[in-house]
């Protein structure tokens, strides 16, 4: 019987050569998209499973009551819990402690690099596998100034050597380090990144005074600086740890009245990645709310073809319904005509499987090249053993594709049905049919809605991206060349790398504008008043002139102003506002305090500037004159011959510090930098647009083409008492036409009101003016209509003759 049905669903696959094609493109554009996610998922799924016992490692992870659920969680805390749950419980096989605080520059010889290092005790290796080429886990991170290298970076310091155990490598401010270990981390999935595993006992081991502000793990306050994984005895419920740990941080931690605590729970380190979005992480991974996005765009372009599917199976029931008669009058039952069915749709879906994998292999290297994915080191890679998955996918598509059509056309009535009705009841004749027909409209009215959607949220996004690239910030961006210090005396810097004569202006700063980067401290306006907080840049006296940033009221800095304790401060718009002044030439004189010993007079106050990117509002900040944290110098620049100058700073750089590189960028292009994702986001949504339109186009080819079928003789017949092809052409054309209306009255509203959900979320945005939805009618109105008239005009202008003869 199963033969029968595949031979029955391959000859008809055949016969209707129009149907299969444009199902199978259909559903195999549509399945790349979910195979794509699938991909995704599984590549995410793999994170941090080959650990041994995985299933039992934990961390435990803070949360901060008052921010936004987004961002509500960092994934460092205290590290005093490790103590404490070790001396009380025995719920641990092993507990590890990390820092994230050792990250700095690292040399040997003459070579200098950047290393992401942590700082991890000697159970790291008891909990975490991974897999150590060269040392021994149980001994190598137990002595302090001991160091565990990645294979990657041990050959970016050393090249290929037969053996790195005991070559040294010198932290920059701390000391010095042995390597007693090489990890291979190829191929390793994991939410953890990182090039240096240095030995924490080295902390016990440093003078006072070092460059940690906190050497000791005792301190229950700091939250931020500390992680906490560990490795249950099998057998212990994770949901015991998790109360113990809310238990012990109530007992412990002592929060400022003002102040609303953290919360702290436990999370499995299999869940990390594909989990929610934390501060302070370790490493890259694709969170949920990312999957949840491209899930939508999966499930449109995915509903897009089943409705296809649908559509065009039931606009062909006339050409089934007396093979169907036939088949029921031999004897088949209905059962067997829906498994008749359903099986054809499902041979459908794996034919499509094999074109979409080939789609899906050249979707990736295109996914993995966006520069999102490129800035935050994560690929996705095409793997074989996600395959079983593939096959279970399409399977299911072929099921669902399948089930509605292989229910209505089993119902058909043999007698009825041989005479050519094949109505819902089977004795409903035309009215069943187009009672159907109208259902198959609803359809084809959800699937070019959804591609009219599509198109208004691509444009949208468009013209918001390009807003944010091209607003104004509040001041002069342009030809900012901006050099990192290094490390180097900004006075040496600055008196080297200003002779170049296409160098017109400088100014020292800590944080490059509208990046996503500052700092942040906490004032009074007088003792007694609540605390406010204040983002803040340290800038020298030429920043305000560099950056063209307007003063309005007071004075600029001067050169004497840095020197000895601050003593002033610089404010914008809303902080003076947020202090409690009315204008800004009332703050001026005033002070506010930072601490019992530090007030700090106002001299000054400047416009309101998007110093933060511009999807954020404005907020309190201050400018403070603190050379001590300085960690750039801007240049500005006034030269045609731009790769000339960056060639003259190079061999100046030289000369300031023979064994760094000149670090570099230009302020315009790192802010331009920092919209990427929005052009990615707005990339898929465009390439996942065209392929729901595509879709759609190639089902109202499908359903005019099956439709017109059905009317050859009525049209012969019509040209022969005398009717005009253009008569037949708008006759013909209109009820298709309404579709599309249809879909522009119920689904421009909507796509109106999902598009200022989230442009609300961004303080600046653009207007959904009616040009977008104008622009989104004409694309979808005429790729409909196209696709509609070029099957009518075949139909109205072939011969009436031929048309008279067809049975």
């Amino acid at each position: 019987m199963l033969k029968n049905y595949f031979k029955i669903a391959l000859r008809s696959m055949t016969r209707q050569k129009l149907f299969s094609f444009v199902n199978i493109a259909g559903l195999s554009l549509a399945m790349s998209v979910s195979l794509l996610l699938i991909t995704i998922i599984y590549n995410q799924y793999n994170y941090d499973r080959f650990h041994a016992g995985a299933d039992r490692i934990y961390r435990i992870e803070s949360f901060n009551p008052n921010a936004p659920r987004i961002f509500a969680g960092t994934a460092s805390s205290p590290l005093p819990f490790k103590k404490a749950m070790v001396d009380q419980y025995a719920y641990f096989e092993a507990y590890t402690n990390m820092r994230f605080d050792l990250g700095r520059e690292v040399q040997t010889g003459e070579k200098i690099l950047d290393l992401k290092s942590l700082l991890v005790d000697d159970e790291f290796f008891d909990v975490f596998s991974f897999p150590m080429i060269e040392g021994n886990t149980e001994t190598a991170l137990n002595e302090p100034f001991s160091v565990v290298l990645t294979t990657e970076t041990a050959e970016k310091f050393f090249g290929e050597k037969d053996t790195y155990l005991g070559l040294i490598l010198d932290y920059t401010g701390v000391g010095p380090f042995k390597i007693t270990g090489v990890v291979d981390m190829e191929g390793i999935k994991t939410h953890m990144k990182f090039d240096a595993l240095a030995s924490m006992s080295t902390l016990n081991s440093m003078s006072e005074g070092g460059p940690f502000e906190d050497k000791k793990n005792d301190n229950w306050q700091n939250l931020w600086v500390g992680y906490n994984y560990f490795k249950l005895n099998p057998g212990v419920d994770p949901n015991q740890v998790a109360t113990t740990v809310a238990s012990l941080a109530e007992e412990n931690i002592e929060w400022a009245e003002d102040r609303q605590p953290y919360t702290f729970g436990v999370a499995p380190v299999t869940k990390i990645a594909m989990g929610n979005l934390y501060g302070n992480e370790l490493g890259f991974y694709i969170p949920s709310i990312v999957l949840a996005f491209f899930g939508f765009l999966a499930l449109v372009v995915m509903v897009t073809a089943l409705f296809n599917y649908t559509n065009l199976s039931l606009a062909k029931s006339l050409t089934r319904a007396r093979e169907i008669g036939i088949r029921k009058v031999s004897g088949a039952t209905r059962r067997q005509v829906i498994h008749q069915f359903v099986i054809e749709s499902v041979i459908m879906a794996m034919l499509s499987l094999i074109l979409s994998v080939g789609i899906l292999k050249v979707m990736i290297p295109a996914f993995n090249g966006l520069e999102i994915f490129t800035l935050a080191e994560l690929s996705v890679d095409f793997s074989y053993g996600a395959f079983p998955y593939f096959v279970g996918f399409s399977v299911f598509v072929g099921l669902i594709a399948g089930v509605f059509p292989a229910l209505f056309l089993s119902k058909f009535s043999p007698i009825q049905a041989l005479k050519g009705y094949h109505g819902v009841s089977g004795g409903a004749g035309k009215r069943g049919f187009r009672s159907n027909f109208s259902f198959k409209k609803v359809l084809m009215i959800v699937q070019f809605g959804l591609s009219i959607f599509m198109i208004i949220s691509i444009l949208v996004m468009r013209e918001q991206t390009s807003l944010m690239v091209n607003s104004e910030y509040g001041f002069n961006e342009e030809n900012l060349l901006v050099v990192e210090l290094q490390g180097s005396k900004p006075e040496i810097v600055a008196a080297e790398l200003s002779k170049n004569p296409a160098v017109t202006a400088y100014t020292f700063s800590s944080h490059n504008p509208a990046v996503g980067r500052s700092h942040g401290a906490d004032f009074q306006r007088d003792m007694e008043d609540e605390r406010f907080g204040l983002n803040h840049f340290s800038v020298d006296e030429n920043y305000i002139s560099t950056f063209g940033i307007t003063l309005l009221a007071g004075r600029d800095y001067a050169p004497g102003d840095g020197e000895g304790t601050e003593k002033f401060i610089i404010l914008n718009e809303t902080a003076v506002k947020t202090v409690g002044f009315e204008t800004p030439h009332e703050a001026i004189g005033q002070e506010i305090i930072l601490d019992k010993e530090n007030r700090l007079q106002i001299i000054g106050v400047v416009k309101d500037y998007h110093f933060e990117p511009l999807m954020k509002s404005i907020e309190p900040m201050a400018l403070r004159f603190m050379p001590d944290n300085y960690e750039n110098i801007n240049l500005k620049i006034t030269s045609a011959n731009v790769p000339s100058v960056i060639s003259d700073l190079q061999e100046a750089w030289k000369s300031i510090d023979s064994k760094r590189d000149l670090k570099y960028s230009f302020l315009d292009q790192e802010m331009d930098h920092f919209y990427f994702f929005l052009g990615d986001i707005t990339s898929i949504v465009t390439a996942v647009s065209l392929f729901a339109i595509f879709i759609s186009c190639l089902g109202l080819l499908g359903m005019v083409s099956f439709h017109l079928q059905t009317k050859v003789k009525e049209i012969g017949i019509k040209k022969v008492l005398g009717a005009t092809t253009q008569y037949l052409i708008i006759s013909l054309t209109r009820q298709f036409s309404m579709v599309i209306i249809i879909s522009v009255v119920v689904f421009v509203p909507i796509a109106v009101l999902v598009s200022d959900l989230w442009l609300n979320l961004m303080a600046t945005r653009v207007s959904i003016g009616f040009g977008v939805i104008v622009m989104a009618l004409l694309i979808v109105g005429c790729l409909g209509l196209v696709t509609i008239v070029s099957q009518v005009i075949k139909a109205a202008t072939a011969n009436p003759v031929n048309a008279l003869r067809n049975e």
